[in-house]
């Protein structure tokens, strides 16, 4: 993708400003490789990776995301494994009878987020949350190596 395109680079560097940077010298390299890369390729909303289990009332439009439904989420992962929030629809995920949270309708359906979560947020924290339910701490082998090697560096690909 041409990224002047629309006035994307312009748009991104903008963007890039109103972001909280950890650690601060990081914005220098975000900005100088969305300054200086002629294209770029745009991979989000793409139909692999893992869905975010929010769903939406299309009585009220209103978000909904609690115990319930993401438990329901979970236990079907569990079973069918990831790929089973882009197989089903919302109507199979959840329970029989839920109602939205917001409005109390059982009977207007439900849709689901179309976004995606972001890979390396999710080869991180999946990583992570595997590790400790095995484990049940962080900090004993493989996660104290893993650990160990995000922090020294490892990470520095990740903008």
């Amino acid at each position: 993708m041409n990224i002047d395109h629309d006035a994307h680079r312009d748009r991104a560097l903008e963007a890039i400003q109103n972001v909280d940077w950890f650690p601060g010298e990081s914005i220098n390299r975000i900005s100088a490789m969305v300054s200086g890369r002629p294209d770029w390729c745009l991979s989000r909303q793409r139909a692999w990776g893992v869905g975010i289990p929010v769903f939406y009332c299309r009585g009220c439009d209103g978000p909904v995301m609690t115990p319930e439904s993401i438990g329901a989420v979970y236990d079907l992962t569990l079973r069918e494994g990831s790929d089973v929030w882009f197989e089903r629809d919302a109507s199979e995920i959840l329970p029989p009878g839920f109602a939205c949270p917001n409005c109390g309708s059982a009977d207007a359906g439900f849709t689901k987020e179309t976004d995606v979560l972001d890979v390396w947020f999710d080869s991180g924290s999946t990583c992570r949350a595997v590790l400790e339910q095995r484990s049940g701490n962080c900090a004993t082998p493989p996660m104290s190596i893993w650990k160990a090697r995000t922090s020294t560096g490892d990470g520095s690909i990740r903008h």
